[in-house]
C-alpha cells in the first residue's frame, strides 16, 4: 500500500474535474478571444461558466475573478500591481508563504518600506501590534488567512476591519482555505485574495486573484499584451485549467459538509492513534480554529528528515511547505512561533484529504511509528 498524506502541498485531481476538462482538450479547443466563430464562442462561454463557479465558491461577483497561472502569480499581481506607481509602506507577517515573502523582499529592495507584525505561539497575528503598526497608515496589509504549514485560521474579519479603519488595502492568501472551510471574501472584507486550483482537487497551473471592483482601475498588470482578464492579466486563457478549477469549486461548495465530516473524522483518528503510539507528541498551530486535515506534529527526539526518508516509498508526508523542502531549510514559520532549531527539525506535516480512508490512516500511523522506533533504537 502507498498512502498520500501531503494534501497541503497539492491535491489529487478529482475524477469529475478530469471529466469536465477532457472535452475542452478534444472538442472545445477554441481560443476564447476568437470572436468570429463558434469555437471561440464556446470557449468563451466555458470560461464564463467557470468564472461564475469560482465566484460562487469564494463569495464575490464574477467580474471580480481574475484568472492567473496560480496563487504565486496572483499574489505577485496583487502586491506588485498595487505598488508600481509610488513607494509605499507594506505590512505582513513572518509566517507567510515563500511567494509572499519573496515578493515583499523584492519590493523592499526597490525602496518600499516593509514591516512584519509578529505572531503568537499558535501562529495568530498579534492584534495589539497590528493595531500599532496600522497607525502609520500602510498602503497594503498582506497576510496568510489559513496557514499551509500549521493550519491556523486567522481572525480574518477582525484583521480586515482594523486595516480598513486605517485606510489600508488588505490582501489575503487564502489558497489553503478553499475546499477546507467556507470562504466568503465579501463577509471577510478583504480587498484582494489569492487562490490556487491544485489545492482544491483541481489542476495545477491555474489560480485566481479576487480583486474588488473598486481596485481594478488602479491595479497595474504584470503581464501585458492581448488585454485578457479585464486588462489585468494578458495571455491566451488556459481554458482546460479554468474549466477544471471551476468544476473543483462547484464540488467544494456542493459537498462541503460531507467532505468536512469525512476529513475531520480521519484527522481525529490520526491524532488518537499517534498519541497512543508515540509519547509527548504535540501539534503546532491553533487547535480550535484550524483548516481541516492539517496536522503539524512534533515528535520529540526524532529527526524529521530521517523519518521522511524511511517513509518515502510508502507514506507521503512532509516537513513543511513544498516550496521550502527542496532547499532543505528549516521552517521560518516554526521559528516565528517560537520553536527552536532542534524542535523545528522534529516536526512533520500531515495533510489529510477527501480521498483518504480509515485503512490508510491506520497504515500510515503504523508505518510512522515503526520508522520512529527503528531510528531511535
Amino acid at each position: 500500500m502507498k498512502v498520500y498524506l501531503d494534501n497541503n502541498a497539492t491535491t489529487p485531481v478529482d475524477p469529475r474535474v478530469v471529466d469536465a476538462m477532457l472535452p475542452v482538450f478534444r472538442e472545445h479547443y477554441g481560443n476564447p478571444s476568437s470572436k468570429s466563430h463558434s469555437f471561440g464562442w464556446i470557449a468563451e462561454e466555458l470560461v464564463s461558466i467557470s468564472r461564475e463557479q469560482v465566484a460562487s465558491c469564494i463569495g464575490c461577483d464574477p467580474d471580480e475573478v481574475i484568472f492567473t497561472s496560480g496563487a504565486t502569480e496572483a499574489t505577485n499581481l496583487a502586491l506588485r500591481g498595487l505598488s508600481s506607481r509610488k513607494k509605499i509602506r507594506l505590512l505582513s507577517t513572518p509566517i507567510e508563504h515563500k511567494a509572499t515573502l519573496d515578493c515583499i523582499s523584492l519590493l523592499k529592495d526597490q525602496g518600499h518600506f516593509v514591516e512584519l507584525v509578529s505572531v503568537d505561539s499558535l501562529g495568530r497575528i498579534n492584534i495589539p501590534k497590528l493595531e500599532s503598526a496600522l497607525h502609520a497608515k500602510p498602503a497594503i496589509l498582506t497576510y496568510i488567512g489559513a496557514h499551509n504549514e500549521i493550519g491556523t485560521i486567522q481572525d480574518n474579519a477582525k484583521i480586515t476591519e482594523l486595516a480598513h479603519a486605517h485606510e489600508t488595502v488588505v490582501h489575503a492568501d487564502l489558497s489553503q482555505a478553499l475546499g477546507k472551510m467556507i470562504v466568503n471574501v465579501k463577509e471577510i472584507g478583504v480587498d484582494l485574495a489569492s487562490f490556487s486550483g491544485h489545492k482544491v482537487y483541481g489542476p495545477k497551473g491555474v489560480g485566481v486573484l479576487f480583486v474588488k471592483r473598486s481596485l481594478q482601475s488602479i491595479l497595474k498588470p504584470l503581464i501585458v499584451g492581448g488585454g485578457q482578464e479585464m486588462g489585468l492579466r494578458s495571455g491566451t486563457l488556459n481554458v482546460p485549467g479554468i474549466v477544471g478549477f471551476g468544476k473543483a469549486c462547484e464540488i467544494a461548495v456542493q459537498e462541503h459538509h460531507q467532505i468536512d465530516t469525512h476529513v475531520s473524522g480521519l484527522t481525529r483518528q490520526f491524532i488518537e492513534l499517534i498519541r497512543t503510539q508515540v509519547p509527548n507528541v504535540t501539534i503546532q498551530g491553533d487547535q480550535s480554529n484550524r483548516i481541516t486535515g492539517n496536522l503539524n506534529i512534533r515528535l520529540p527526539g526524532s529527526d524529521s528528515s530521517r523519518i521522511l526518508g524511511a517513509l518515502a516509498s510508502t507514506v507521503a508526508i512532509s516537513a513543511g511547505s513544498a516550496c521550502l523542502s527542496a532547499s532543505k531549510q528549516s521552517s521560518h514559520v516554526l521559528s516565528a512561533i517560537g520553536l527552536s532549531e532542534t524542535a523545528s527539525r522534529e516536526c512533520i506535516r500531515v495533510g489529510i484529504g477527501r480521498f483518504n480512508t480509515e485503512e490508510e490512516i491506520n497504515f500510515a500511523v503504523a508505518k510512522l511509528t515503526e520508522a520512529i522506533e527503528s531510528l531511535q533504537s
